[in-house]
Order: C-alpha cells, then sequence, then structure tokens
C-alpha cells in the first residue's frame, strides 16, 4: 500500500479518487463538519501551499508551556475535535526553529476524563482587556493633549502678524488644525495673497509663516499617523471584550485529544487576542499533566 501511495497518478485516476469526497463536499450536509469542510479545505490548501511552494517561514512564535493559542483543528473524524478551538501548550522545549507544537483543546462542556480549570481564562481575560485599554487610552491622552498644544501654538502664532492677508492665512491653517480637516483656501485668496506682498514686512512674515506652517504640519501628520496606527487597536479591543461574554462560565481541558500541530495552525497573534497572550497557571498544568500520565 505504501509503495502505491507514491505512484505518480493521471488526471483521470485523481478525479476518480476524488468523487466520494466531491459528493460530500457539494452535499447540503448541514452538519457541524459538513458546514466546516470548505472552510478547511480553503484553510489546508493554504498551509500546504506554502510547504509545496517552500514558502515556510525561517522563524516561528516560540510558545511557553501552558500558552492559550486558538487552533484550526480542521475537519477530523470520529470524536477527534474538529474546528477553531482555543488549546493549552504543553511542550517544555519549544523554540523559534519548531514547527509543530503539541497541545490539549479547550471546552466548555465537561466530558468524563476532561480536566476542569474553572474561570481561569476569563479572569486572565479580563485583566488583559483591561491593561491593553489602559495602553490605548494613555495614548488617546496624549495625543489629545498634543493636539491641544498644537492648537495653541498656532493660536498664539496667529496673534504675532501683522498683515491681514498672511493673518487670515494662517487663520485659515488654524481652523484646520483646531478641527481636524485639510486646508482649504478660497479659490481667490492665492492671488490676493500675493497682491499683499507690496512691503517687507510682509514678505518676511510669509516666509516665516512658510517654515511655521512646514513644521507644524510635520507634527500634524505624525499625530494623524499615531491615530491611524492605534484604531485598529480599538477594534481590537472592543472584540475582545465582546468576545469574553463567551468565556464567562469554568472551562475543561480535552486531555483525551492531545495532538502535534503545525504552528501554522495558530491563529494570528496580536497584543489584542487572548491566543498567545494568555498562560494557565502552575496548578492548571500540573493537574493537565497528571491526567495526561493516566493515560498513558
Amino acid at each position: 500500500m505504501g509503495n502505491e501511495e507514491n505512484t505518480p497518478l493521471s488526471f483521470e485516476d485523481k478525479e476518480n479518487m476524488m468523487v466520494r469526497f466531491n459528493q460530500l463536499y457539494y452535499s447540503n450536509n448541514t452538519s457541524f463538519k459538513g458546514l466546516q469542510l470548505p472552510y478547511w479545505m480553503r484553510n489546508y490548501g493554504q498551509y500546504l501551499a506554502k510547504e509545496l511552494k517552500g514558502n515556510l517561514p525561517i522563524y516561528y512564535p516560540k510558545f511557553s508551556a501552558g500558552t492559550i493559542v486558538m487552533t484550526d483543528f480542521g475537519v477530523r473524524v470520529g470524536d477527534e475535535l474538529s474546528g477553531g478551538h482555543f488549546a493549552v501548550v504543553i511542550n517544555n522545549d519549544d523554540s523559534k526553529y519548531q514547527r509543530n507544537i503539541t497541545v490539549v483543546p479547550l471546552t466548555s462542556k465537561y466530558h468524563k476524563g476532561h480536566v476542569r480549570i474553572n474561570n481561569e481564562i476569563f479572569v486572565k481575560a479580563i485583566n488583559l482587556a483591561h491593561d491593553r485599554a489602559v495602553e490605548l487610552s494613555t495614548i488617546q491622552q496624549e495625543l489629545d493633549e498634543s493636539h491641544e498644544r498644537l492648537v495653541t501654538q498656532v493660536f498664539e502664532f496667529l496673534q504675532t502678524l501683522k498683515t491681514d492677508t498672511i493673518r487670515r492665512f494662517v487663520n485659515f491653517f488654524y481652523q484646520s488644525v483646531k478641527n481636524n480637516i485639510p486646508l482649504e483656501l478660497p479659490n481667490e485668496f492665492n492671488s490676493e495673497l500675493l497682491s499683499s506682498l507690496t512691503s517687507e514686512t510682509a514678505i518676511n512674515e510669509l516666509l516665516m509663516v512658510n517654515d511655521f506652517i512646514s513644521e507644524t504640519s510635520k507634527q500634524v501628520k505624525q499625530s494623524s499617523a499615531r491615530l491611524k496606527e492605534i484604531t485598529p487597536e480599538v477594534n481590537e479591543i472592543t472584540k475582545l471584550l465582546e468576545k469574553l461574554d463567551r468565556y464567562n462560565n469554568d472551562s475543561f481541558v480535552d486531555v483525551s485529544n492531545i495532538t502535534t500541530i503545525s504552528k501554522l495552525r495558530v491563529k494570528k497573534i496580536t497584543r489584542y487576542t487572548i491566543t498567545g497572550n494568555i498562560s494557565l497557571s502552575k496548578e492548571s498544568m500540573q493537574k493537565i499533566k497528571k491526567s495526561l500520565l493516566k493515560r498513558i
């Protein structure tokens, strides 16, 4: 059988081998596995394509024992766990060069042989959400204070100008900074500004204004860029808070479904996800290991 499976097949043979699978794949099966199958085929194809095309990462995330990760278990047979589930990493010797990790999945339902870890995940997720919310609040406060300083800076500069047309020009800029809107000048204003440059004072003021606006605009752009950076982070923290409702009860570790998986099947980690940012206590890990040893 092993030699047969290493033999290249014709296109027709490959088609024949897929008949039964295609019948299931394109059926209207509404079971959990039936609904999950298309998504798993998409994900599996992506994982396998990376490997066969030589696009695997050089380095992988390093996980400590006890780390919670969201894992794509795919669609498996019988009582093997399928779909996306949180799982606990149990490796003690992981490194950035290791492609695989060994995990035991988490579930919200108790079955005989499962290890209860109470509401530890919920409590730690609450703490994570609180810490990240404080970080974002601090950044937002700093941006607000920076904006207020810029507004004051432009207003005070405006008061030093003597040429009316140039004052109007800077006032447009002031309104732009104050209200966080693009600088827009009336169509006729440029010619009006040029015609006002009839004295050395006006020319010197305009040169000074040009330097001032150039420097201030850089600061405005920096603040705007930072604000754009944290906007997705605010969305991430919102998603995290929404997910917490699902984990406000006890959780259980399904040690019967211990498995080794590719790290490619671990959901992307950010600072605002439960996956990769929460670890079980030593006490919970000891309970898991004790239960695993009983099964050997």
